[in-house]
């Protein structure tokens, strides 16, 4: 009985290793993209064997550490405040800035008053929004009076991604709406001189299920986000994970640590 104990401790921590070096492959597979979005979790698993594990195996006790270790060093710059270009509150006093807002509304809720005036006291310049529903979609027209420029892709009546903007879009521009793969983008003029795109996306939850094909899909409407770029959205993912850095490389945009 004792053995058999020992055995499986030393085998559940070898799982756990092997789900965390998986997961700094996912250029390689999509589902080793999806090991490293539950990074976190396999980490603390592996962590809690660490003491039965030391009695049972020192060899895979020490590689168990190794690979902590590992893990977390490669994943720290990754946390707020330690990437390079980690946005400073203070970084730009006294130039002009650009105020984004995104949320994903949940396709089954209705937007209440208290809901609408957090989002209308935030004063963002424009609001990049997931899960808009033929539910919630009531809430766009009431902040028509302060975004008056709206662009919603209504990809159908349970999900759609939309942009919402008190500046003007950029005349003589396309706006695009990818009903099939949950992107809306649009360029907007900024301190009346600067067009900057701005994509509202939303991302399908990684293998086993779609969304390495989605952003395949989508690489040719990504690569036209030509200038200063913004997109924000519900990634299905973290920001180590391949997919969010696939994005980045296609528009020409940096994933930010949090």
């Amino acid at each position: 009985m004792r053995a058999s104990l020992q055995g499986l401790v030393t085998l559940a921590t070898i799982a756990g290793v092997l789900c965390l070096l998986l997961g700094w492959f996912g250029s390689l597979h999509p589902a080793f993209d999806s090991f490293s979005t539950f990074r976190l979790w396999f980490a603390a698993g592996v962590l809690v064997l660490l003491v039965p594990c030391f009695w049972t195996s020192r060899r895979v006790f020490m590689i168990a550490v190794l690979a902590l270790l590992t893990s977390a060093i490669l994943t720290l710059p990754h946390w707020p405040g330690l990437k390079r270009g980690w946005a400073v509150e203070n970084a730009h006093i006294g130039k002009p800035r650009l105020r984004v807002l995104q949320a994903n509304l949940l396709f089954s809720l209705d937007i209440n008053r208290d809901g609408e005036r957090i989002i209308r006291d935030a004063a963002a310049d424009v609001l990049l929004l997931q899960e808009v529903s033929a539910r919630n979609e009531p809430f766009l027209d009431r902040l028509a009076d302060q975004y008056p420029h709206q662009v919603n892709c209504r990809a159908s009546r349970f999900h759609s991604v939309a942009i919402l903007s008190r500046l003007e879009f950029a005349p003589n521009t396309p706006i695009r709406c990818n009903d099939f793969g949950g992107l809306a983008s649009a360029q907007i003029v900024f301190n009346n001189i600067t067009a900057i795109n701005v994509a509202s996306f939303h991302a399908r939850w990684p293998w086993p299920l779609n969304q390495h094909q989605q952003i395949t899909a989508l690489a040719g409407d990504f690569e036209t986000l030509k200038g200063p770029t913004i997109v924000a959205g519900d990634f299905n993912a973290t920001p180590w994970s391949h997919g969010p850095s696939r994005i980045g490389h296609l528009s020409g945009t940096q994933v930010p640590a949090g």
